[in-house]
């Protein structure tokens, strides 16, 4: 992007200046390109593979971005190098943004797990356009991993190359693989399949392994699966029907491999958020078009009240969501901070919040939204996938639930302490990261987070002091409960889990998306910083308050005296921000 005013949220509130090296503003000109639209949805409309826009995204250099040599000087492995691809790639299409995103999770598991030789192979390959794939689900089993069922018999090769299962005990140069993966993401098109398998002789639940197949004869793609979100992408069923791959080929050790996998898709869920700000924005830019280019009665559609009431939530949610996405890229680029906790906070707020913010824009739209050949329509379908990808709701919740009750007697520093470290630091670039960083995730202390955040906020400092309270509630809440002995009941735990993640999505819209905040904490202006950015703030924050203070009224409806003056005040600061709002509509 030449111009910093036509830079997306995300871009605006990204403490980096990476999507602005000239590698990614070439792909994101190119995405942005009327015939690159054209061609993603003629792509979408008939369920097709676009693989002549992937050839010419790595002719543009998106292999420099993925599989660029780690460690290597100039390298664009950097989180926030990574999550301004995707974004740029979702806001253009949902099937993009997947198809690529898979390699960020595939390689980052090879880089993390696979001797030197095998990983630069498949750096090497990946750099040409030949994608990985990570092959773990089937269909029997969907998330339960542990029942995994597909094999690897370990064996040696005769003078002849016949293969034979070697005793036990004894040492393998090769594995035989059979079983069938299901619902893979570029199992039809990738090349090279990290898949997980279960290894004979090794029957406990965990004793996984992982191992980098490349594509020949013997992987049958036995079905391409027809997907309401994401038509264009590739989500396949494979066969392994005697797939030998040599014993170089493991990702780690034997047995391993489950560990591999879930600490890469801890992290990977940071990049399912931005996804859904890429989404967000694609969803403001077409709003706004249409309140802009429409008119009812011989009157502007941006006239009408109601319609801008829709459309300054919808922004304000966008702002919200780029701002705890780019808060994730900045925790995911430090030494000293060990990312599941605000991963999994990113992955369930953000995209829930992104469906929020797709509807405030459909409700614009209204039936051109729901017509296939209009570009709406494809958000309403790829909103739904950014929740169920690299973990659902209810598994997100459940690891929330684990780590929310640390709040209660927090052993990290607020993360404002942890944020100002990490802006110092050289980030941390994704094919380097060890395995793990720290002993246990880090869950800063959030209600006294908030309480630093409204000692900085100015004009902002009413929602940001609202929030603050309704921190120390849940604080309360979740102490509560484990006295009790009551948060092993999910129907207790979920919704207090659930209520952080909207007041941390609250504390990184304070923190990023607000100009004296993100002075405080360090981070470098607001790109392009509009007039009107306070109210999307106010509006933002209340909206998450509220949000937050209806599950803690779930939780205990004693509360409701303490939490009604706090829900006044944020109820009171969103009316006022979409009065101002209206009377200065529009800003075009």
């Amino acid at each position: 992007m030449s111009d910093e005013k036509q830079a997306s949220t995300w871009q605006r509130v990204c403490p980096s200046a990476a999507w602005q090296h000239p590698t990614l503003r070439s792909i994101a000109a190119y995405l942005d390109h009327p015939d690159t639209q054209s061609a993603l949805r003629g792509h979408e409309l008939a369920r097709t593979y676009p693989g002549d826009v992937v050839s010419r995204l790595f002719e543009l250099g998106l292999g420099e971005v993925l599989a660029g040599e780690p460690g290597g000087a100039g390298a664009l492995q950097t989180y926030h190098h990574s999550f301004a691809v995707l974004e740029r790639l979702a806001s253009a299409s949902g099937s993009l943004g997947i198809i690529i995103g898979v390699n960020v999770l595939a390689l980052g598991t090879v880089c993390m797990g696979a001797q030197a030789p095998l990983r630069q192979r498949i750096c090497a390959d990946l750099g040409q356009g030949r994608m990985c794939a990570i092959v773990l689900s089937e269909w029997a089993r969907g998330s339960d991993l542990r029942s995994t069922q597909s094999r690897a018999e370990p064996g040696v090769l005769d003078a002849q190359g016949a293969f034979t299962v070697v005793p036990a005990g004894g040492t393998p140069t090769h594995y035989r693989i059979t079983g069938t993966k299901d619902l893979i993401n570029g199992g039809r098109t990738n090349h090279w399949l990290i898949t997980l398998v279960r290894v004979d002789g090794e029957d406990s639940p965990g004793g996984l392994t992982l191992l980098a197949v490349p594509r020949d004869q013997s992987v049958v793609v036995t079905r391409r699966w027809t997907t309401l979100p994401a038509p264009a992408a590739d989500i396949s069923s494979i066969e392994y029907a005697g797939t030998v791959v040599p014993a170089e080929n493991l990702v780690g050790a034997v047995g391993g491999g489950l560990r591999l996998v879930m600490y890469r898709v801890a992290r990977a869920r940071g990049g399912i958020s931005v996804l859904a700000a890429g989404t967000t924005h694609r969803a403001v830019q077409l709003t706004e078009d249409y309140l802009h280019s429409r008119e009812l009665h011989g009157q502007a559609l941006y006239k009408y009240p109601a319609l801008v009431e829709h459309m300054h939530r919808l922004e304000a949610i966008d702002l919200a969501v780029a701002s705890l996405s780019a808060k994730t890229a900045l925790a995911m680029s430090s030494p000293r901070i060990e990312p599941a906790y605000i991963t999994a906070v990113a992955k369930l707020a953000c995209c829930s919040w992104a469906e929020r913010a797709v509807d405030e824009g459909r409700r614009v739209l209204s039936s051109r939204a729901l017509l296939e050949e209009e570009p709406f329509t494809r958000l309403v379908r790829d909103v739904l996938l950014y929740s169920v990808f690299d973990g659902t709701r209810h598994v997100v919740l459940a690891q929330l639930a684990k780590y929310v009750r640390q709040l209660v007697d927090p052993k990290e520093s607020p993360a404002d302490v942890l944020l100002r470290d990490a802006v110092g630091q050289d980030p941390v670039r994704w094919h380097d990261a060890p395995l793990p960083r720290l002993a246990r995730p880090t869950v800063p202390a959030l209600a006294a987070h908030l309480d630093w955040l409204a000692d900085h906020a100015g004009r902002c400092q009413s929602v940001a002091a609202a929030l603050g309270q309704l921190a120390h509630h849940l604080e309360t809440a979740i102490g509560t409960l484990v006295a009790q002995g009551r948060w092993k009941d999910q129907a207790l735990a979920f919704p207090a889990a659930e209520a952080a993640t909207h007041l941390e999505m609250g504390a990184a819209l304070l923190g990023f998306g607000h100009g004296p905040c993100r002075d405080a904490l360090g981070l470098p202006e607001v790109a392009a910083s509009r007039a009107h950015d306070d109210l999307l703030v106010d509006t933002g924050a209340a909206m998450l308050g509220m949000a937050a203070a209806e599950l803690l009224l779930q939780l205990n409806p004693d509360t409701a005296p303490a939490l009604t003056p706090v829900m006044g005040c944020l109820a009171q600061a969103h009316a006022d921000a979409l009065q101002a709002v209206i009377q200065t509509y529009p800003r075009r």
